[in-house]
């Protein structure tokens, strides 16, 4: 049986223009996509920063602790600590229903488009 890969990951634009202005970095962009392959239904997950750094073929708990951090100030992640454990959760993406939500706001639809 063949395993059904993603072929592709939708970035929102706000994103890449955050990017380009300096606001985050290319690290950033790699954590990014890595969130959007794990939490693109936009609800809340709880993955290590050790997790998402071997995930990631071994980038460094700083770097991802950076990047995370970098994301939520640009309120493109919320980030909230628990008991033990702190959960992720997308503010910027693309639904499955073709929604964009940029900062945790429905931005533009799409399928209308």
């Amino acid at each position: 049986m063949i395993k059904l890969m993603r072929k592709f990951i939708q970035v929102p634009m706000e994103i890449q223009e955050d990017v380009i202005s300096g606001k985050l970095i290319g690290n950033d962009l790699v954590v990014y996509n890595y969130l959007l392959t794990k939490g693109s239904h936009g609800k809340p997950f709880f993955f290590s920063n050790e997790k998402i750094g071997n995930d990631l073929g071994g980038m460094s708990y700083g770097k991802i602790s950076s990047s995370l951090g970098r994301l939520s100030k640009a309120q493109h992640i919320k980030r909230k600590k628990t008991c033990n454990k702190t959960s992720t959760q997308l503010l910027t993406f693309i639904t499955n229903s073709k929604l964009i939500k940029i900062r945790g706001k429905v931005h533009e639809n799409i399928s209308q488009n």
